[in-house]
C-alpha cells in the first residue's frame, strides 16, 4: 500500500471524528500459525519427510459507525515465512473489505462494496476465517430485520478488467471464481427456534467462449434450535 493512500485513510478518519455522535475503531490482528503435515489432503505415502511451516496474517482495520452509516476499509498482508528474496521490494498488502452501510429507512440497511457474506453456521456462506487469506466479495446486501424477521438479499457481478470494450470476458480467472452470484436468506425466531430459507445461485463462465455462462443452484431450509445449555440444529 502505497504511502498516500495510507495518508487519505488517516485524514479521512480525523475528519469522521468531528462527528461526536459517531464512533471510531481500530483493530489490529497479527496471526502467525506453525503448520505440520503430514497426511493433510493426501493420504500418508511412503515418502518419509513431512512438511513444515509457518504462514503469518496481518491485518489492519478502520471502522465508523453512527446512526445512519457505517463503514470500514480492511488491509491484510498474508505471506509464508521465507516466500521472499532478500532485499526484494514486493508489495503484498491487498485490501481485504471496503464497505459502507447506508440506512435507508428505520429497519432497511444497504452494504456496497468488498466485504465478507457469511451466514448461519457458514455452510454455505462464510467468511472462511480458518483460512489465513479468508474470503471476501465485492457486491451488494440488502438486509432487513422487522421484529422476529430477518431478510438478506445480495449480489455480486465480476470483470477481469476495465480493458473489455465489448462483452464480459471473465475466462482469465472462470476456473477458480464465479461470474456472476445472488443469494437469499430468510429467517424468523420463534422463542429459541430460529428457522431459515434460503438460496443461492452461482454463475461461471464455460471455457473458450464468453457468451455461456454455467448457473448453480442451491436451495434448502436450517433448524436451529439454542437455549444456554443446549443447542441442536438440522
Amino acid at each position: 500500500m502505497k504511502l498516500t493512500n495510507f495518508g487519505f485513510v488517516i485524514i479521512c478518519s480525523l475528519f469522521l471524528l468531528q462527528n461526536l455522535s459517531a464512533q471510531f475503531t481500530i483493530n489490529a490482528e497479527l496471526r502467525p500459525r506453525f503448520e505440520f503435515r503430514d497426511g493433510y489432503k493426501q493420504m500418508v505415502s511412503t515418502n518419509p519427510n513431512p512438511n513444515f511451516m509457518v504462514s503469518q496474517r496481518s491485518r489492519l482495520s478502520f471502522g465508523f459507525a453512527n446512526d445512519k452509516v457505517i463503514a470500514k476499509i480492511s488491509f491484510q498482508d498474508v505471506r509464508v515465512w521465507g516466500d521472499e528474496k532478500f532485499k526484494a521490494d514486493n508489495a503484498t498488502t491487498a485490501l481485504k473489505e471496503g464497505w459502507v452501510d447506508v440506512k435507508l429507512c428505520d429497519s432497511l440497511w444497504l452494504k456496497m462494496g468488498r466485504q465478507e457474506f457469511s451466514f448461519d453456521n457458514e455452510r454455505l456462506l462464510s467468511a472462511s476465517n480458518w483460512n489465513q487469506m479468508g474470503t471476501s466479495h465485492d457486491g451488494l446486501l440488502l438486509h432487513l430485520k422487522y421484529n422476529t424477521w430477518s431478510l438478506d438479499v445480495g449480489g455480486a457481478f465480476n470483470q477481469a478488467s476495465d480493458a473489455t470494450l465489448w462483452g464480459t470476458d471473465y475466462s482469465l480467472l472462470s476456473a477458480t471464481n464465479y461470474k456472476s452470484l445472488g443469494f437469499i436468506w430468510l429467517s424468523k425466531k420463534i422463542g429459541n427456534l430460529k428457522i431459515t430459507a434460503n438460496g443461492i445461485t452461482d454463475g461461471y463462465q464455460k471455457a473458450f467462449t464468453t457468451n455461456t455462462t454455467y448457473l448453480r443452484l442451491t436451495s434448502g431450509l436450517s433448524f436451529i434450535y439454542k437455549t444456554p445449555k443446549f443447542s441442536a440444529s438440522a
